[in-house]
């Protein structure tokens, strides 16, 4: 009886042993083979973002890849020893896992039906971080036989050492951080080779359980302080998040890992107690390797720009680069300056020194209008209640007698047609909203119902309509139509089916920082009150320019045409568009003196343009009509330049939005005159533009990046910014001085930045819905735009933006030395003023004897400007009204 239960015994044995023999085969012959020597190719490794001092500003990666390799050496001997007594004691002895108590942990499993528990060395770890990372989670037979397979396969082609090395290069610490060096930076703010015992045995306590474990502990501002964490300290805190200290947690397995140190000779006993005691939070620093949300507009930018590089070097898909990008483990060498950044955040970051709006329309039922009594924005209110429930009205649909909903159009919701997967979707959309909060007006573009394409079409008469499959479809509605909700008032929509755009405050601003002598971008800032990721941004979005366009397409274009006359040797040529022209007063050339008068320009019958003071001064030299910003002499010399010379000097300064072509193009004086552009110049190449007065004349591209280094440390890119010529040397420095005299004599007196020479010009459209300063010192070239999302009057006027541009540069310049454009040789000076050389002798105008007749204040007067858009007679294109909004104030 003995001996058949035995061979009972044995025959089971016997028939286990080949059973999991046959198997293992099968499971290792399906496994795919690896390269253990290039394990590193299966990692991604985060690329990090450098400002222009090489210091970390950001960095970006996929989820698993915000991580930075380094080397065996650079790994400190304490972490190593901390990791092996807590995780693994048998390391550097055993061949990659512990054979009994693997076999253990299968017997458990075949013979108790439950998963195979946790018993994993550091090399069958890294195994399975790296070549199983998709099934890391599950507990199997067959993936615990792949696992000791790859662990096989590591042990006889990686040294201890690169075990190691890519072990902890590999685990994930929590807080986004995986391996070592990324945990160091995150929670220490130093390179992991410079960890001391406390904090290497903190890091090593954490791999078990890495989410509750992790030491740092990011809830949102706006719940954080009443919350469960609220106990703790806090680390950090910025207008999103507060970021506190959660090392207690972890505080008994990081007490346990000492201990084992100690057990295993690695520590001394002095060393234990000092560490035992030792206050981890103080040790903790983790508020300079926070990115501020404030700088995402310029690396949401820069990432960008890389990425369109990326694509045309190397011939990459979009998606290939910004892969590349987030996995690569590249060093971006940015141009960003921290200091002009901070500079622009500060002082974006006061609400005083923002203009509300005044003026707003409403009509009966709140809803806010434009100028010609459109709704532009509903209330919040009028579509959702107090629990942001939407309630389809009766009035705004109608049921079939198949059982479809029919969306009635012309009512609240919008219906727009787009391709979704090559396929046509109607798009359920709400119209713009608006709410009001203490007096601040925040709006919203909108946002959508999200029924599934399947279910939607349109029918004849425009109307949407939804299947009455929709609400018989189970996997939507559990069996109930819980999406469309049918009441007494019609149909209620809860929020989590639908969507809503962000809520935005209004006013918005941008701005754009330069080093014009380099091309750099030094700082830029799309949008105020906002945070997050990928943000729209208004700084490298065209808004009209007002006046702030006169010195690129009037001024510098008539000084370059005289230069230009003068050197061939050859006195221009004026026409007499009218009996006011005076062209006697304007000389043998274009000057800074030359005499334009300042009076009515007759179109239709009426005066266009009219001033933004009232009355007219007569003839005024160019210098003081510049000063003064007259718009009527801006028209008088575009009639004489010509629509086609402005545009290709707009071109030259970097300007890439002027429209050419169709019924609303920008050939006319509307738009290069006064600034009443179809499309606009955004901050970024408004600032890039003016930078070119001080450069001698000469505009460098604007780039946002020096360089871009690999992991290997190869640079695969390098920017070289193009220089263009767009002035003579002398044409710059006197259209420079022209503009400094606007700040210090003119109406920009407000954007004097302390100790720095400066110039530039403001700009204010009709009805003040864009307001604009643009100027230099002799650090930085910048531009700074205020205006709303939608056309909404804003009360204020371009001193008040000429004092926050100086408020930002002010910070941004301080300390620094430097000087404006020097006076070049082909410069020349005459009664006070400045001339190229061969055209002083041709001036005809006498200013001492110019119109000073009711001398305009220094302050903008906006109840004189005309709203109707008109515009001028221009060499090109007389009658060409764009409907711009070409009228300007300044």
């Amino acid at each position: 009886m003995i001996k058949k239960i035995c061979k009972i015994v044995l025959g089971i044995g016997f028939a286990t042993f080949v059973f999991l023999g046959l198997y293992s085969f099968t499971v290792v012959a399906n496994t795919p083979k690896i390269q253990p020597e290039k394990i590193y190719d299966y990692l991604s490794e985060r690329s990090v973002l450098l400002d222009d001092k090489d210091q970390v500003i950001d960095s970006v990666s996929l989820e698993g890849g915000n991580r930075t390799n380094i080397k065996y050496k650079d790994m400190p001997k304490n972490l190593i020893n901390a990791v092996v007594s807590i995780e693994d004691k048998t390391f550097w002895k055993h061949h990659g896992f512990n054979f009994w108590r693997m076999l253990g942990a299968i017997k458990n499993s075949l013979f108790s039906g439950g998963e195979i528990s946790g018993t994993s060395t550091i090399t069958q770890q890294l195994a399975r971080n790296v070549y199983l990372s998709e099934t890391k989670s599950v507990r199997s037979l067959s993936r615990k036989i792949s696992e000791a397979y790859y662990t096989m396969v590591i042990e006889a082609n990686l040294s201890k050492e690169k075990i190691m090395e890519a072990y902890l290069n590999t685990i994930y610490l929590g807080n986004n951080s995986y391996g070592i060096q990324s945990a160091a930076k995150s929670y220490f703010n130093k390179d992991a080779k410079d960890l001391d015992l406390t904090e290497s045995a903190a890091l090593a306590a954490l791999p078990q359980a890495p989410n509750n474990y992790a030491l740092v502990k990011k809830v949102n501002s706006a719940e954080g302080k009443t919350g469960k964490d609220s106990k703790n300290k806090i680390l950090h805190e910025n207008s999103d998040f507060i970021y506190y200290y959660n090392g207690d947690a972890s505080k008994h397995r990081r007490d346990t890992t000492l201990k084992l140190m100690l057990s295993n000779n690695y520590i001394t006993r002095a060393q234990y107690d000092k560490a035992i005691k030792e206050n981890l939070a103080d040790k903790m620093n983790i508020a300079s390797t926070v990115a501020p949300d404030s700088t995402s507009y310029f690396t949401d930018y820069l990432i960008e720009q890389v990425a369109k590089d990326l694509m045309e070097k190397y011939k990459y898909s979009r998606e290939e680069a910004i892969e590349k990008i987030y996995t690569g483990g590249y060093t971006i060498h940015s141009t960003l300056n921290q200091k002009a950044q901070k500079s622009i955040n500060d002082v974006f970051a006061n609400p005083s020194n923002f203009p509300k709006l005044s003026g707003i329309r409403y009509d009966k039922n709140k809803n806010i209008l434009s100028e010609k009594n459109k709704v532009i924005l509903s209330p919040h209110s009028s579509y959702f209640d107090k629990n942001d429930v939407f309630t389809l009205r009766k009035d705004e649909y109608r049921k079939s007698d198949n059982g479809d909903l029919v969306l009635l159009k012309n009512k609240r919701l919008k219906f727009i047609t787009t391709k979704v997967n090559g396929k046509t979707d109607y798009s359920i959309d709400f119209k713009d909203l608006y709410k009001m909060n203490k007096g601040i007006l925040y709006s919203i573009k909108g946002g959508t119902i999200l029924v599934p394409q399947q279910y939607k079409s349109l029918d004849k008469d425009g109307n949407l309509v939804i299947s009455k499959s929709f609400f018989q479809d189970k996997s939507l509605h559990n069996g109930k139509s819980q999406f469309f909700r049918e009441t007494g008032d019609g149909y209620k929509v809860s929020k989590e089916h639908y969507k809503l755009n962000p809520t935005i405050r209004q006013p918005q601003a941008a701005m754009a920082i330069t080093d014009y002598k380099k091309g750099h971008l030094k700082a830029m800032i799309g949008g105020r009150d906002t945070s997050g990721k990928k943000l729209y941004n208004r700084a490298i979005k065209p808004r009209q320019p007002g006046s702030s366009i006169k010195p690129l397409s009037i001024y510098s274009s008539a000084l370059q045409q005289g230069f230009e006359s003068a050197s061939k040797g050859n006195p221009m040529k004026f026409k007499e568009f009218d009996k006011n022209q005076k062209t006697e007063n304007y000389g043998d050339f274009w000057t800074a003196a030359s005499g334009i008068n300042d009076a009515p320009i007759k179109y239709n019958g009426k005066d266009w343009p009219k001033n933004w003071y009232p009355g007219y001064k007569g003839p005024l030299t160019m210098r003081k009509a510049l000063e003064q910003s007259v718009n009527t002499i801006a028209v008088r010399i575009f009639q004489q330049i010509g629509s086609k010379y402005a545009i290709e000097q707009l071109k030259k300064f970097g300007i890439t939005t002027v429209v050419e072509e169709g019924s609303s193009n920008d050939k006319n004086p509307a738009a290069l005159a006064l600034g009443g552009m179809s499309k606009g110049i955004s901050p970024l190449e408004m600032s890039g533009a003016f930078g070119t007065f001080p450069n001698g004349g000469k505009r460098k591209d604007t780039v946002c990046y020096t360089k871009v280094v690999n992991r290997k440390g190869e640079t695969i890119l390098e920017t070289n910014p193009k220089e263009t010529t767009v002035l003579d040397k002398g044409v710059s420095f006197i259209l420079q001085d022209m503009l400094v005299s606007t700040v210090n004599s003119g109406i920009a007196k407000n954007a004097k930045v302390s100790g720095q020479p400066t110039g530039g010009k403001t700009g204010t459209t009709s009805d003040s819905m864009d307001i604009w300063f643009a100027g230099f010192t002799p650090q930085y070239s910048a531009a700074l735009w205020i205006g709303c999302d939608v056309n909404i009057t804003i009360n204020a006027t371009s001193d008040l933006v000429s004092s926050l541009w100086a408020k930002v540069m002010n910070k941004a310049t301080s300390g620094m030395g430097g000087s404006l454009l020097s006076k070049p040789d082909n410069v020349t000076s005459k009664d006070g003023e400045y001339f190229i050389k061969g055209t002083e002798n041709g001036v005809k105008f006498n200013p001492k004897k110019e119109n000073t007749e009711e001398k305009a204040d220094d302050d903008e007067e906006n109840d004189n400007n005309e709203t109707e858009n008109k515009p001028g007679a221009g060499a090109d294109n007389p009658q060409n009204n764009n409907g711009a909004g070409g009228n300007q104030n300044n």
